[in-house]
């Protein structure tokens, strides 16, 4: 005797979700293929990598340490890494990677500039407003002189972390700003910051913490002197209410 219909067994989910399985496998087959095309497209490999912005660096100097590699799509390629190797060198302040379709890469620099030399312990360098070693100073230069020789340099490409050269840097800064021609700066055994002039005139500054009251003074005392004819060996303005001129004999 029959129970009746059977029961159509239902699919389970499984069952219907494998064609929707299936469908995503050879999305992600699709995805994979587009991507493993475009990675090795040559149309997107760099036909062109050149250099704006460099005067001191040479192109040639950049472009190598820059790394771009030739054979790899430019739009998988590390711009920040790149950016970096080229910051490296020494003379380089800022360096920003443009890319630009089809396959073309700028690499725009920003230089440095030497503002003075520091003779330390180990050698004579140029450094830049920020405290980066630059070079090797080259035997005749028109930039003041930091004396400091206590004082380590770090190598090349390297950077001063030394309230000392930082003081003198804005020692110097201030002084010119005052259109006086500075040759060199040092600070003597005490801490007190001493400067000779380009003309051969040495001027004793004191303390550093008053030195905006100082500067001031130096200008009217070489002019008065200069109506005067007299040389000047020293002007000590270290206490400015009562400055001394010391004349050459």
């Amino acid at each position: 005797m029959s129970d009746g219909p059977r029961k159509r067994r239902q699919p389970t989910r499984a069952a219907r979700m494998r064609p929707f399985w299936i469908l995503w496998l050879l999305a992600l087959a699709l995805v994979a293929v587009a991507l493993y095309f475009l990675a090795t497209w040559d149309a997107l490999k760099p036909h062109s990598v050149t250099v704006e912005g460099n005067k001191l660096v040479g192109t040639e100097a950049i472009l190598a340490q820059a790394a771009v590699e030739p054979n790899r799509n430019m739009w998988l390629q590390n711009v920040s890494e790149i950016q970096k190797r080229v910051e490296s060198i020494p003379y380089i302040d800022l360096a920003r990677v443009h890319r630009f379709l089809p396959a073309n890469i700028v690499i725009e620099v920003m230089e440095r500039t030497p503002v003075a030399v520091l003779e330390g312990q180990n050698g004579t360098y140029l450094i830049d407003e920020r405290e980066r070693v630059l070079q090797e100073a080259p035997p005749k230069i028109d930039l003041p002189t930091l004396e400091m020789p206590a004082t380590v340099v770090p190598k090349i490409g390297g950077f001063f972390y030394d309230d000392n050269v930082t003081h003198l840097l804005d020692d110097m800064g201030e002084i010119e700003s005052a259109h006086i021609s500075v040759a060199t700066l040092t600070h003597d055994k005490y801490g007190d910051l001493n400067v000779t002039m380009r003309n051969g005139v040495s001027l004793l500054f004191g303390d550093e913490a008053d030195l905006g009251k100082k500067i001031p003074l130096i200008q009217p005392i070489l002019d008065q002197v200069a109506k005067q004819k007299k040389a000047i060996a020293t002007i000590d303005v270290r206490a400015p209410s009562a400055p001394i001129v010391i004349y050459k004999k």
